[in-house]
């Protein structure tokens, strides 16, 4: 009988290092961890419908969830890492990836008591923790144990690649100023009523340079303070704490100042109808002014993504006026030549066609594919080719109207002298 109970314990061990290289190859979500976490895939226009999908792991269920539901994903991971936990075999990457869960299911109090038994000189034990404290509104706290994590982060962690984490670190310093902000902030007396943005990027306000809101432009001054990947950082920090309102008001106005003004827009809406627009400063004047852009956002046609759509109109500057072409001949040219925008614009208003490639990559990756075509030459030949040919045109029909007038002239000319009488 021992025997038999001896091959059964080791079997199991066998069967949990299993699961745990299966989990431990599992992408990451940084901030709140759980290594065994999978989010799609998201571009800058589908940001907001990610961090709707993730909210709802914390809101109450109307109804029974589906498998594919991702709160059911999440209360299903959790339970199977309880039976670990039950069994006596759990390991601090478990404790992170239930602790985890329990953040996303929007119980933070069973997360900090799961976590203040496990290593607390793990990174990501103490990250969690931090996230947990943040949850429960104890933002001293947080900041005690996000700085702890980053001092003890380390050079090389066998779950990620060195390029995921140097973002994750990039992301964690950003959520540092967060939590400083907020603890800072809660010393004083409580402000229910228009709160300004958080501080994630220093010093950055949205604002163009008359110091006003105005989807989809920034002063000089303010992108010198926006980072390249400041969408990355803040979609990211928005998918840690997507119940966090304030921060989800700020990542509508980074949309804004990049462009995807639908998304930012149905995010001003969203928490205006939500009885939030005191909550935040200049909030209904924003959503007024996202709504009046997304008048003109219909009209440029909002399949074509506004960063290729810059790049084109970028392009476009650099189509050359004629200098020493006739005035009109050479203002026909340049009007054909700039034609060749059209068929550009149509070809980027194409929806793209998935590859596996592009299914592979890492779903916050800032910056876009190397060998995304953005500008077709050819049709800027194929335009200046008939642009020429209609201007030839034209300059042969205005020389032949001048031709007939002088010659009518001269008739009439010829008519209005007087005759000479004869002999």
């Amino acid at each position: 009988m021992t025997p038999r109970l001896g091959k059964d314990r080791r079997m199991g061990v066998r069967e949990w290092l299993v699961l745990m290289l299966l989990v431990c190859a599992s992408p990451a979500s940084a901030g709140v961890y759980n290594l065994s976490e999978r989010l799609p895939h998201a571009s800058s226009s589908e940001v907001r419908g990610l961090v709707l999908q993730v909210r709802s792991a914390a809101l109450p269920s109307k109804s029974s969830l589906r498998p594919e539901h991702f709160k059911y994903q999440v209360q299903s991971e959790a339970n199977r890492l309880e039976a670990v936990q039950r069994d006596g075999i759990f390991s601090t990457l478990d404790r992170v990836s239930l602790a985890g869960c329990y953040l996303r299911l929007g119980e933070p109090d069973k997360a900090i008591r799961l976590l203040e038994r496990g290593d607390r000189s793990h990174f990501l034990l103490l990250l969690n923790l931090a996230a947990a404290y943040f949850q429960t509104g104890d933002a001293a706290m947080a900041v005690r144990y996000q700085e702890q994590a980053l001092k003890v982060w380390p050079e090389v962690f066998f779950a990620w690649s060195e390029r995921e984490l140097r973002r994750y670190r990039k992301c964690e310093r950003a959520l540092l100023n967060l939590y400083r902000f907020r603890a800072e902030e809660s010393r004083g007396r409580p402000i229910r009523e228009n709160l300004d943005i958080d501080p994630v990027f220093p010093g950055l306000r949205y604002v163009n340079t008359v110091g006003e809101f105005q989807p989809g432009a920034l002063s000089q001054e303010m992108l010198d303070r926006l980072p390249d990947d400041a969408v990355d950082v803040l979609t990211q920090l928005a998918v840690w704490f997507p119940t966090d309102m304030r921060l989800y008001w700020q990542l509508g106005l980074l949309l804004s100042s990049v462009g995807v003004i639908d998304q930012a827009a149905a995010i001003a809406d969203e928490l205006v109808d939500a009885g939030m627009a005191r909550s935040f400063k200049g909030l209904p004047q924003q959503r007024r002014a996202l709504r009046e852009a997304m008048l003109a956002f219909k009209v440029l046609g909002d399949p074509i993504d506004p960063a290729p759509r810059g790049q084109l109109l970028a392009t476009l500057l650099l189509v050359p006026r004629p200098l020493m072409a006739p005035p009109i001949v050479g203002d026909a040219a340049y009007a054909a030549a700039c034609t060749g925008v059209v068929p550009a614009m149509l070809e980027l208003s194409k929806p793209p066609i998935p590859s596996f490639a592009t299914a592979q990559q890492d779903p916050f990756a800032s910056g876009g594919s190397a060998n995304q075509a953005v500008f077709n030459f050819s049709h800027l030949a194929l335009a200046f080719f008939f642009g020429m040919l209609v201007a030839a045109l034209i300059a042969l029909q205005r020389s032949e109207w001048r031709r007939r007038q002088r010659m009518a002239a001269a008739h009439h000319h010829q008519q209005a002298l007087p005759q000479q009488p004869s002999e």
